[in-house]
């Protein structure tokens, strides 16, 4: 009953890396496109709440100035807007927030300030902030690496179907970075990373190379109990994945 899973793990697994590389810099712009009569009056809608000090149209606002989305691409506005709501616990707020920090958009580089912006959100349960908090403690960009803390962090956002957190856990499991190395799990959450990815429309053929090298160290035994965790963790819904 195994045995199609199995050969789906060997055949399509793929690791995908998604969003932009801790620090990397915006890509170059292009002529700012015109704005749209409905799309201002889309930010002015906005603007009007989040002047009142409503969270949600503050991001809301934070947001379509950090996309230019409805105005000018303005970085150091939307941390404005964005710093409104995250001071009322706004976990996307905050998480975008961190995000600015870690990336210097709009604001001063300061990886500790984005690292306490992630650990607020993630706390709240916000996924890609976990996911991000994992990054840090992984690579240790605030301190010593910390392997065991970014488990948990990776953990919490996979269960919630973060495919950059599953990935990550299956490159922990299979280097074995502060844990048993286990290619078994490794597959196993790099396969719950392939199927997000490939539901989303993006999957990555040199990813795909990194993984069958992964496979290839891999014994049958192996990769049987791969197959058997997945089921078992998917059959559980993520709550019994180790």
């Amino acid at each position: 009953m195994r045995l199609p899973l199995v050969r789906t793990l060997t055949i399509v697994a793929v690791v995908f890396v998604a969003g932009h590389a801790a620090g990397a810099a915006p890509a170059a712009p292009e002529p700012p496109a015109p704005i749209s009569p409905s799309d201002a009056l889309t930010l002015n809608l906005w603007l009007g709440r989040a002047q009142q000090g409503a969270a949600d149209a503050q991001f809301t606002v934070g947001y379509m100035y950090a996309t230019g989305n409805g105005t000018q691409l303005d970085y150091a506005e939307a941390a404005k807007w964005f710093r409104l709501a995250a001071d009322q616990d706004h976990a996307r707020a905050q998480l975008s927030m961190g995000m600015l920090y870690d990336n210097g958009w709009g604001v001063t580089r300061d990886r500790m300030e984005a690292f306490r912006w992630y650990l607020l959100a993630a706390e709240k349960g916000e996924p890609q902030a976990q996911t991000n908090l994992g990054a840090f403690y992984i690579e240790g960009l605030v301190g010593e690496p910390n392997p065991g803390e970014a488990v948990k962090w990776f953990r919490r956002a996979a269960v919630q179907g973060s495919p950059r957190a599953m990935i990550s856990l299956g490159s922990i499991y299979g280097e074995g970075l502060g844990v048993t190395q286990d290619y078994s799990r490794a597959l196993m959450w790099m396969f719950f990373g392939l199927q997000t990815f490939t539901a989303n429309g993006m999957p990555n053929t040199e990813l795909q190379r990194a993984v069958d090298r992964l496979i290839q160290k891999m014994t049958l035994q192996q990769l049987d109990e791969a197959a058997r965790l997945g089921e078992l963790c998917e059959q559980s819904k993520y709550t019994m994945c180790d």
